[in-house]
């Protein structure tokens, strides 16, 4: 989980070609309903992130006050 909080500069989660798995995902949700990150912009560009994925993150991001963006491009998507 570490290296993810080493990804926050100035308010920004940015993730770009990271590789990341539902365990990361759920820790960092985990982190974000704890509103313990101070995250305005998320930006998820290549990580391998699926639906189920992509649901996990959303249910952590929807606990924090003050998003601003979020774009996730390049990912995974089922039907």
């Amino acid at each position: 989980m570490l290296p993810l909080i080493g990804k926050i500069s100035d308010k920004k989660l940015i993730l770009k070609d990271y590789t990341l798995d539902s365990g990361h995902l759920r820790g960092l949700a985990k982190v974000m309903q704890m509103r313990a990150l101070p995250i305005k912009a998320v930006l998820f560009d290549n990580c391998g992130v699926d639906d189920t994925e992509l649901a996990i993150l959303l249910e952590g991001i929807s606990a924090l006050d003050g998003i601003e963006s979020f774009v996730y491009k390049n990912n995974v998507f089922g039907q």
